[in-house]
């Protein structure tokens, strides 16, 4: 039984292959700019990027 490239079952367990880890941005560039200048003018921080999101849209 194959499970993609990542892991193969075999009779002793599952084989786990390595595998490419690839960074991924959470924010877009313009989230990233207003976050910028939140952070330059009034220094805060969100605890999750999910608050972070919901303040953004609110400017």
């Amino acid at each position: 039984m194959n499970f993609g490239n990542t892991r193969t079952l075999t009779d002793k367990g599952v084989l786990f292959l390595p595998c490419e880890i690839t960074e991924r941005d959470t924010y877009t560039q313009e989230e990233w700019g207003k976050i910028k200048r939140l952070v330059a003018e009034r220094g805060e921080s969100y605890k999750t990027s999910k608050g972070t999101r919901e303040h953004l849209k609110s400017l």
